[in-house]
């Protein structure tokens, strides 16, 4: 398996986590908001997969 994230890295991947689920908002939804399919979203949230967001996505998590 490559590379773990960074902390940096995890801790954004569980704060978007957390308030997805606080704001009760879907994969989905986060999907649409970042122009992206929800798998990318499943992928970001799964622990064993090294996906996160890149500082265009948070850009946009943040102006939404």
């Amino acid at each position: 398996m490559g590379k773990k994230l960074t902390s940096v890295e995890q801790f954004v991947v569980e704060f978007v986590l957390k308030t997805r689920l606080e704001k009760k908002l879907t994969q989905e939804d986060i999907g649409f908001i970042l122009g992206v399919d929800k798998s990318i979203i499943q992928q970001i949230e799964n622990q064993s997969h090294r996906s996160k967001y890149n500082l265009n996505h948070i850009n946009l998590l943040a102006d939404h």
